[in-house]
């Protein structure tokens, strides 16, 4: 029996390590929906959330808002020392030392990013589901281990790993469009209570 977090896993061990199908489920994600749900707290405008350090391209997300000086970008530091991840200069690292406090920074931003370097696992997994949980609109790199937690253009957006125009463009439309944000947020929420609830 061979546990996996991705489909791109589950394809590597049937095709190159002939498991047998039956044999590798594949570990559906699932996220506390009931602490992590939309607030009433009012976001802070142009605010951006980024939130994690394991596989995250945080080089990228700064890049991306080089170009947008009115826009500020929290890197939220939870779960694992600050040095396992380089945090460019033009993002601000911000420490978190529970998931209260991780909830509330959720909640005070525009919107979240997930940028990701291109891996086959689950990371970037807790992130993006939290932050759905919470009715955020979510912009997250399409890694090959992360195909279907949003469906672009309706419970989020996603670029390809390494595009900063793509970044650039997603960032400067969740920025322009309350009514989007909005309705990703919406619809991301109702994916999670349908997909990926606790229950």
């Amino acid at each position: 029996l061979m546990l996996v977090h991705s489909q791109a896993q589950r394809d590597f061990a049937e095709v190159k390590l002939a498991f047998a199908s039956e044999k590798i489920p594949l570990i559906t994600p699932a996220v506390d929906d009931y602490f992590f749900r939309p607030t009433h707290n009012e976001s802070v405008a142009n605010r951006i959330c980024a939130a994690g350090w394991r596989a995250r391209d945080y080089q990228i997300l700064a890049d991306a808002i080089s170009v947008a000086p009115d826009y500020a970008a929290d890197v939220v530091q939870h779960g694992a020392p600050t040095f396992m991840t380089q945090i460019p200069g033009n993002l601000n690292s911000v420490s978190a030392s529970d998931y209260n406090a991780l909830r509330s920074i959720y909640s005070a931003s525009s919107f979240v990013a997930v940028p990701l370097l291109d891996t086959d696992g689950s990371e970037g997994a807790d992130s993006i589901l939290q932050a759905m949980a919470m009715g955020k609109a979510v912009v997250a790199t399409r890694t090959v281990g992360q195909p279907d937690l949003i469906i672009d253009g309706i419970t989020g957006l996603s670029v390809a790993p390494g595009d900063v125009a793509g970044w650039r463009r997603a960032i400067a439309l969740l920025r322009d469009d309350q009514v989007l944000r909005d309705r990703l947020g919406r619809n991301a929420r109702r994916w999670i209570e349908e997909h990926a609830a606790l229950d």
